[in-house]
């Protein structure tokens, strides 16, 4: 699988070279804001049931990712986006019932005090990705209609419980990765408008889609993360003719 991931930008630049390119190449950055959340998979309902009752309680989270893509440019209308991507998925629940101990656990004396309510929980989960797309123009003054469609290969860096206490305590409980795949993918699209500017500069904003085509977790309850947003984003155009 990593081997894989570092070979798709030299897929893309092969393809690339093969195409019409119109003589540039375009390098952006990105900020992407979106609300995510998680389709729940059940082989069994029965074992299911106490998940099933929280997940009542549940609700997307608001994150942010960030970009650093280039846009190989096959002709007047279409490219080929591909770059490095690091961004937050997870959801949140409300913790009627639900309590944090571990706080209250001395190695000498014991439990201590009472457990600490569950206000809000938030699970979150971090992935480094490489995106493979493929980006449509439409119009060919300086504000134009894009359109991307592809998918993102995805490696999770880092998986944590956030919990906030009735007391306002916040507690980051971190979860290994060993309870997760290591390895995720995405299906990736969205639409949007991009303003390029007389000199090689521009913006953009696009609302985008993401679908996980691979459970997080091997057991018999697990998950597929999706999310919806928004992408702002500003790029620089090279000449290369």
């Amino acid at each position: 699988m990593k081997r894989t991931i570092l070979l798709i930008p030299l897929l893309l630049l092969y393809v690339a070279s093969k195409g019409q390119v119109v003589g540039f190449t375009s390098l952006g950055l990105n900020v992407s804001t979106h609300w995510s959340y998680r389709q729940v998979l059940v082989e069994n309902p029965t074992d299911a049931q106490p998940v099933l009752s929280l997940k009542e309680s549940e609700t997307s989270e608001f994150l942010m990712g960030l970009d650093l893509h280039t846009v190989y440019t096959l002709n007047h209308k279409l490219g080929i986006q591909t770059g490095i991507s690091w961004h937050n998925y997870g959801y949140r629940f409300f913790g009627p019932g639900l309590f944090w101990f571990e706080r209250h656990i001395d190695p000498d004396r014991g439990a201590l005090g009472n457990p600490g309510r569950i206000d809000i929980a938030n699970n979150q989960f971090s992935y480094l990705s490489i995106p493979a797309k493929l980006r449509c123009r439409f119009g060919r003054t300086n504000l134009q209609f894009v359109t991307n469609t592809g998918f993102s290969l995805n490696h999770l860096i880092r998986s944590a419980a956030v919990l906030r206490l009735e007391d306002g305590q916040v507690i980051t409980n971190k979860i290994t990765n060993q309870d997760f795949r290591r390895f995720n993918a995405m299906l990736e699209a969205g639409l949007g408008i991009q303003y390029k500017t007389d000199g090689n500069w521009g913006w953009s904003i696009e609302n985008v889609f993401r679908f996980g085509l691979i459970k997080t977790t091997e057991t018999n309850i697990a998950d597929r993360l999706y999310s919806a947003g928004f992408i702002f984003g500003v790029f620089h155009t090279l000449n290369l003719e």
